[in-house]
């Protein structure tokens, strides 16, 4: 992930910067084919000079967005660089691992966890490497090697010996690396929860929020949806 993040910051930088960190010139800025395409056709189209000198405007304000996003992620990623190579120390294959696992300690954000909790959370760390996880019941649907670090800490947070040392790991893999997926989020509120509906619980309002971006995340069509008969079986007079 890191290696990606690095690669696009990079390639984004080189649109607006030179190699040795100077603004380009206005017209050596790589706005994209699309628009200078629809830039030339703009100009093809009306002739004045006053579009001329609107469409520098509209260069220049692009090209100032441009800067300040090349500014913006300057301050989010490099500084965290660390953080985010350390988030690989979560995943299973270092975890299990005897010999290449990093000391509790040495994980990525430990000082997010509860004080109270640390020294459970580090005993939890200990001992989950002595579990046999290939076998385990938690791994029968997916198994083990096939799992990402997302699906491994989701599925031991269901046993009941790790279940802080997976909400750790879980809190650490779903910060987000930027508040646009939480505006999204309060997007679908605003369009949920509207004039007619305005009197939805929060309980309600969680759980259709809960079902859209899960379908979302699986690129699943509402009316594709296959209920599990797991589901089935919890429809019964004790939910009303």
């Amino acid at each position: 992930m890191l290696e990606k993040l690095t690669e696009f910051h990079s390639a984004f930088t080189l649109r607006i910067k030179t190699s040795s960190g100077q603004n380009r010139p206005l017209e050596n800025i790589d706005f994209g084919i699309r628009f200078k395409i629809e830039l030339s056709k703009c100009l093809n189209k009306y002739a004045e000079s006053s579009f001329n000198q609107a469409a520098l405007t509209v260069q220049q304000t692009c090209a100032n967005f441009l800067l300040s996003l090349v500014q913006e992620c300057d301050k989010r990623l490099l500084p965290n660089q660390t953080v985010i190579k350390g988030l690989v120390d979560l995943n299973p294959g270092y975890v299990l691992s005897r010999d290449s696992r990093k000391q509790f300690s040495n994980l990525p954000m430990v000082n997010i966890i509860d004080e109270n909790q640390l020294d459970v959370i580090e005993e939890q760390y200990r001992r989950i490497v002595l579990v046999d996880w290939q076998g385990h019941d938690s791994f029968k649907d997916k198994p083990l090697h096939e799992c990402s670090t997302m699906e491994f800490w989701t599925s031991v947070f269901h046993t009941q010996d790790f279940k802080e040392l997976s909400l750790y790991a879980l809190s650490c893999l779903s910060l987000p690396s930027s508040n646009a997926f939480v505006e999204r989020v309060f997007s679908q509120v605003t369009c949920m929860k509207t004039k007619s509906r305005n009197c939805l619980a929060t309980a309600t309002v969680d759980a259709l929020l809960m079902i859209k971006f899960y379908l979302l995340s699986k690129s699943i069509c509402c009316n594709k949806f296959i209920v599990p008969q797991s589901m089935i079986t919890l429809y019964t007079s004790d939910i009303y």
